[in-house]
């Protein structure tokens, strides 16, 4: 089972299924004149939907509808570095050479000799027997902090050669600050180097949280716990908000949590083709996370509530997207967004000196319940919620009060599980952002873009038609 590719159309595939339309009616109109005014209207047409980036009908036609597991512990995906890579197949047995794997859509960058080389991976303590995921963590882990090491693989301010990241923006307030960083030779791998205000546990329990991303997310519209498959696995899901003309996007990922021998605080995900209690929206592009998450350490300096944050993106957004979207996203959406983050968290009046995550994920904290699904015998930090994945998963949605000096604002429903991240996302939005309600308008005319040069063509036809009679 793989992960589809979302195709790139390239610019014939918009003049082809205009094309033909046109050579029908210049068939039965008969009229040099009208097909002269309708190819020339259809051609301003499809130039001006190509340079927006509306996906054409063609893109929807032949984009494949996402696969579904039969059960959950189907599996075929491949992780790894360049130079050595693990295959598995259903209930983790080898695959077949053959098989298709994830890597085959994302192929990590070579890396020169010089390059610090991948560390062998770290031995995962545990062996979870009904945790068909687990396997995946000691690969992942050591990819993950290779490219999270700032000091082996330094980011110059400027493309200048020799250099695997180059820095594409760099802000600072007060003692918050983020650097983000892109990978040189990738389309969409990116580091973030944060210095934030708050405790590394407090930061830690909450980037980690699926279930808190819309509230300092802006490009985040739902996200929560699938499931729970073992103390240190999590499935989760989010979805991103749709920016016109693009449509929105889904992942689901397998996510593991760790507590590193040098005491740093560990989460990194992967994307996974599928899972039986997900049901992706038709509508979506399902887009892959290769590799992802973060890394929290004490701060450098040792300056009391601050730690650093190191994070991951590589992967592949699928479908035509626009660059100036991208760019977007890259430069500002997500400076923006760990600035609120920072900001909910440093105004916090008190802040945890000990990860719930990390607590559940080591064995240290029972998770009540059949497969998870109970609550956490354990406290919550006042920026928590309670249930969510830092702390298990809660029998429904859960709560979450969101603290500023003190002062804790109305309870706000958090979606924990798929379907409670989709029922609740009107709850949730206004804490997040003002609804814009543009947005109704501009998605209807995203999809209706199709049908407006073919009904043109219709209508131009009709009247032709008309007249003749």
């Amino acid at each position: 089972m793989t992960i589809p590719q979302q195709p790139y159309p390239p610019v014939w595939i918009y003049f082809l299924y205009i094309v033909i339309p046109l050579v029908v009616s210049f068939i039965f109109s008969n009229a040099n004149v009208d097909f002269a005014r309708l190819a020339a209207v259809a051609a301003v047409c499809v130039l001006l939907l190509h340079v927006l980036g509306v996906p054409s009908l063609a893109t929807l036609l032949s984009t494949p509808r996402q696969p579904t597991q039969s059960h959950p512990h189907a599996l075929s995906v491949t992780t790894g570095s360049p130079t050595h890579q693990h295959s598995v197949g259903r209930l983790g047995h080898a695959a077949p050479p053959s098989s298709p794997s994830l890597g085959s859509f994302s192929a990590p960058v070579p890396i020169a000799e010089t390059a610090t080389p991948i560390p062998k991976p770290p031995a995962v303590e545990e062996v979870v027997e009904n945790d068909p995921y687990v396997h995946l963590l000691p690969e992942l882990e050591a990819e993950f902090l290779q490219l999270a090491d700032t000091t082996a693989q330094p980011a110059s301010p400027t493309e200048t050669p020799g250099f695997f990241w180059h820095t594409i923006v760099s802000h600072k307030k007060g003692n918050f600050s983020i650097d983000i960083e892109k990978r040189v030779g990738k389309d969409f791998c990116f580091r973030h180097v944060v210095q934030m205000e708050a405790t590394p546990e407090e930061a830690f329990d909450f980037l980690s949280d699926v279930g808190k991303r819309p509230v300092w997310d802006e490009m985040c519209e739902a996200g929560g716990v699938v499931t729970r498959v073992s103390k240190r696995t999590t499935i989760q899901y989010f979805r991103t908000k749709g920016m016109w003309p693009t449509s929105p996007r889904e992942a689901i990922v397998a996510s593991f949590i760790r507590l590193l021998p040098d005491n740093r605080y560990l989460n990194v995900t992967q994307s996974i083709p599928s899972h039986p209690q997900h049901t992706p929206r038709p509508s979506d592009v399902r887009m892959i996370a290769r590799i992802a998450g973060q890394v929290v350490s004490p701060d450098p300096l040792n300056r009391p509530r601050m730690c650093r944050v190191v994070q991951i993106i590589d992967g592949d957004l699928g479908g035509y997207l626009p660059k100036k979207v991208v760019a977007m996203v890259t430069t500002q959406a997500i400076p923006r967004g760990m600035a609120k983050a920072n900001a909910l968290l440093r105004d916090l009046k008190e802040q945890k000196d000990k990860s719930q995550a990390i607590e559940i994920a080591e064995g240290r904290i029972d998770v009540q319940g059949p497969g998870g699904s109970g609550r956490i015998a354990g406290g919550s930090s006042g920026l928590g919620v309670e249930g969510s994945s830092s702390g298990g998963l809660a029998a429904g949605p859960s709560v979450s009060r969101v603290e500023k000096g003190g002062s804790a604002e109305d309870p706000v429903r958090v979606p924990t599980t798929t379907s409670g991240a989709v029922a609740n996302r009107a709850t949730l939005l206004p804490v997040a952002r003002t609804v814009n309600r543009g947005q109704i308008l501009l998605r209807l005319l995203q999809r209706m873009q199709p049908w407006m040069i073919l009904s043109l063509l219709l209508s131009l036809l009709y009247g032709r038609w008309r007249k003749k009679i």
